[in-house]
This record gives structure tokens, C-alpha cells and sequence, in this order.
């Protein structure tokens, strides 16, 4: 059921097609790159439209859960450390389930930039210790016409997909 809201068909609530619609005022475009924070931004765009208003997507799916796109400061873009506010968190979780359950899933999205032309050696270990969470959905990174999707890490090795490379969905 959730890989069906991904699929590559404007008729999927989360298709790459509904989320370029979604961020266009961060700079999303076919083909362009955008930056951590802008991606972020345009996923909680889509997913708030999507919960909110579902008719604007024509769909009645929503996303699973809540999300929280964790930034260092009030926009996010000049580089403060991101810091988890417990209270904003539950929050989001409480505005999710209203007239539900206390427990909600909540998402955190967290924009960075680790380095200019490759990752800065000292974020490593870091990186690599997000990968004991078994909660932990992975990173999405890159550079401009090189991204990436780390699913894991092996010893000293990531486990990743290129996002450019065609798979079949199931």
C-alpha cells in the first residue's frame, strides 16, 4: 500500500509528478537540483496539501504519518545546527490524530549540508551511527547531477541507489 503512493504515475499521491507541483515555489523543476532544505520543504508542502486539502491532488490516500522537517533556525537555509523540539514534535503528532489514538509515527526530515565537493571526513562516524536506528529510513544526498539514496552501511561500505537508475516497482 505505501509503495503504491510512490509510483511514477500522477495518479500515485506521492509520485515525483505531484512532488515537483508541490515545491515549485522552492525552485523544483524537471530536472534541476535543489538543495536539502527546499526538498525537505516541498515533501511537507505535498504531504500538508495532500492531508488537508485531498481534492487539490484528486486523492484519497494520505501520507501515514506526521512530518517534521528539523532546521537549525527560523528558515533553515544559513546553516544552524538542527535541533529536535520535543514539544513541536508532539504537536505534529497530536494535529495528525485528531479524534485518534494518543501514538502517531512522526518523520523527521533533517535538511544539511555536510561539505562543498564531498562530505566532510568528520560527519562520517555520525552518519554511519544513524544506521543502528532500526527506525531510520536512510539518507538522501548528492550533489548537483549526482544523487544518491544510502539504505544502509556495512562496515566501511554504504549500501546505496542511484534515484537516476530505473527499477521496477512492485
Amino acid at each position: 500500500r505505501i509503495l503504491h503512493l510512490f509510483g511514477d504515475s500522477e495518479v500515485c499521491a506521492f509520485s515525483i509528478h505531484n512532488l515537483l507541483q508541490a515545491g515549485k515555489s522552492y525552485g523544483l523543476a524537471a530536472g534541476s537540483w535543489v538543495g536539502p532544505y527546499a526538498m525537505c520543504r516541498a515533501w511537507q508542502t505535498l504531504i500538508r496539501t495532500n492531508r488537508e486539502q485531498p481534492e487539490v491532488i484528486n486523492r484519497n490516500e494520505s501520507f501515514p504519518m506526521a512530518l517534521y522537517v528539523v532546521s537549525g533556525d527560523e528558515d533553515g537555509e544559513r546553516g544552524g545546527a538542527p535541533v529536535v523540539c520535543i514539544d513541536v514534535a508532539a504537536q505534529l503528532c497530536y494535529d495528525f490524530n485528531k479524534d485518534q489514538s494518543a501514538w502517531s509515527p512522526i518523520l523527521l526530515l533533517v535538511p544539511l549540508v555536510l561539505g562543498l565537493d564531498k562530505i566532510n571526513p568528520r560527519y562520517i562516524p555520525l552518519l554511519k551511527e544513524t544506521f543502528t536506528f532500526p527506525q531510520s529510513l536512510g539518507i538522501l544526498g548528492g550533489k548537483p547531477g549526482a544523487s544518491t539514496y544510502i539504505a544502509g552501511v556495512q562496515d566501511d561500505r554504504a549500501l546505496y541507489l542511484d534515484p537516476h537508475e530505473v527499477q521496477m516497482g512492485s
